[in-house]
């Protein structure tokens, strides 16, 4: 792997996540005005729907316009050694790790400053169901494990292991990315125990969907682990309801 070569692609995976995120928000805030008429603007699911279409059609842009640095049509293939029942055993361990460490955060944040944790404003079912655990999980992947990881697929040597699992950078910076990119959760006004469970949760995430979209060489896998992490963190919220 040539030092250079690596740094150089992962300045331009993170200009590309910081420009395509930042300015999905700024194109969402700007119409979501003229889209009262359309949608509810006091659902955190609807508004999320035209931000995460925003992120869509700007990752498909940056697709196309690096679509000659790429080899594998950014994983958008069926994939090879496909076991989706043994991505559902790993996805329901891994994504109950994540939701410990989550409850873990929160138990501590209350035990030390004895003020109940601030998290997302409440909705209907049916908008976090369509527009937050399956069209986010659908879109984000597009983003981190089609673009920044196809982008990246070159650097396949091994940086570290998670048991026999062999993680590349091809796979941590797009994971690391992903995590980052939810201490915006800040801006909303979300207490720290809740926002540093979610960036675990995310890590964990991105890790695990990253390995199969690289050993399968499809990014369906790692949409049907988001998806199902999202839905598994979901069920406390669930059944406090």
């Amino acid at each position: 792997m040539e030092k250079n070569d690596f740094t150089s692609r992962a300045v331009v995976a993170i200009v590309a996540t910081i420009v395509i995120y930042v300015m999905s928000k700024i194109l969402s805030q700007a119409t979501l005005p003229g889209l009262s008429g359309v949608i509810d603007l006091g659902s955190l699911g609807q508004k999320n729907l035209v931000f995460k279409s925003y992120m869509l059609v700007l990752t498909l842009l940056a697709m196309y316009i690096l679509r000659k640095h790429v080899s594998d049509g950014y994983g958008f293939q069926p994939g090879t050694n496909v076991s989706y029942g043994l991505l559902l055993k790993k996805g329901i361990l891994f994504s109950l790790l994540g939701l410990a460490c989550l409850i873990f955060l929160n138990v501590v944040g209350f035990l030390v400053t004895r003020k109940k944790p601030v998290g997302f404003p409440p909705d209907k079912f049916i908008n976090w169901f369509l527009y937050i655990l399956i069209w986010s999980s659908v879109v984000e992947e597009i983003l981190f494990r089609g673009l920044l990881q196809s982008y990246l697929a070159r650097f396949n040597q091994k940086l570290f292991t998670i048991r026999n699992a062999v993680i590349t950078p091809a796979v941590f910076v797009p994971a690391l990315l992903f995590a980052t990119m939810h201490l915006s959760l800040f801006l909303q006004g979300m207490t720290f125990s809740i926002v540093a469970g979610i960036f675990l949760n995310a890590l964990i995430l991105g890790l695990l969907a990253g390995y199969y979209r690289e050993k399968t060489g499809s990014i369906y896998p790692a949409i049907f682990l988001h998806i199902l992490f999202n839905v598994i963190g979901y069920l406390p919220v669930l059944l406090q309801k």
